[in-house]
């Protein structure tokens, strides 16, 4: 009969390999390894040659296999890169006492000039409120269309009317008829008798009368019976330009009353040639 070999004594088995026996012919069961021991590489038959153990993770009292070399690796570029620059911040600086007190003046001149602005606008608006309501209410502003009343007053001229209803021989009065505005002269207050020739002279209570400011006499349209008398609260009105201007001559016109006046025109402002005192 054939005898086994005995296997020799050696360590115990690892706490939870099992207990198996190998026999001639068959490769020795693969369990857990002892951690004294190294473990099996694979089948080993009776007979060949032991082969090596797979490169692995190493246990106790087995060389350590060949594996990834990570401390033979060298370190990433960023591990050695210097610590990156704090942001500096500017130092703060302070003006000088001098460049204060410059601004300082520059801010008040400014200050100044902007109020003086503001004042003069103000100014100018007050003025134009007053000079709007005064012409509403005491002198009122007119200009002068067509020539019946040159050459005193020329066509376009601006004059200035003084709102009042006491009236004399020679006064320039402004008056409304028929919704305009006429210019003309005063000849002979109420109750006057009036007198004109052929030749554009005027008589007025038999007296003949001093015109310097008519340029060419003529007795112009005149339609009334002559002499004529002025109407009681009315004024007999002519125009310079005896030969074109329509007025108490004509029946169409006739006499002023007081409820028609705008004004005794005063003076002239406009334009500059003309400026001053109106006779």
């Amino acid at each position: 009969m054939a005898q086994f070999p005995q296997t020799p004594p050696g360590p115990p088995p690892y706490q939870g390999a099992p207990l198996t026996q190998a026999y001639p012919g068959q490769p020795a069961p693969v369990g857990s390894a002892h951690p004294s021991q190294p473990a099996p590489a694979g089948p080993v038959y009776a007979g060949q040659p032991a082969q090596p153990a797979p490169a692995g993770p190493a246990y106790g009292g087995q060389p350590a296999s060949a594996g990834p070399a990570y401390a033979a690796q060298p370190a990433p570029a960023y591990a050695n890169a210097p610590a990156p620059e704090e942001p500096q911040t500017p130092p703060v600086q302070v003006p000088a006492l001098d460049d204060l007190k410059d601004e300082l003046a520059r801010s008040s001149q400014k200050s100044h000039f902007t109020n003086a602005w503001r004042n003069a606008a103000f100014a100018i608006i007050a003025v134009a409120a007053v000079a709007v309501l005064v012409s509403m209410l005491f002198v009122p502003v007119l200009r002068i269309f067509g020539n019946s009343m040159t050459p005193t007053l020329k066509e376009g001229s601006t004059v200035l009317a003084f709102k009042t209803t006491d009236l004399k021989q020679g006064d320039i009065v402004a008056f409304y008829y028929n919704n305009k505005v006429l210019v003309k002269r005063v000849i002979a207050g109420p109750g006057s008798w009036v007198d004109i020739d052929k030749e554009g002279r005027v008589t007025v209570n038999s007296v003949k009368l001093d015109e310097p400011y008519v340029a060419e006499l003529a007795l112009g349209e005149c339609d009334i019976e002559l002499p004529y008398q002025v109407p009681e609260n009315r004024y007999f009105v002519m125009g310079d330009h005896r030969s074109t201007s329509i007025d108490s001559r004509s029946s169409t016109i006739g006499c002023v009353s007081p409820d028609q006046l705008v004004g005794r025109v005063t003076a002239s402002i406009w334009p500059p040639d003309t400026f001053g005192l109106v006779s």
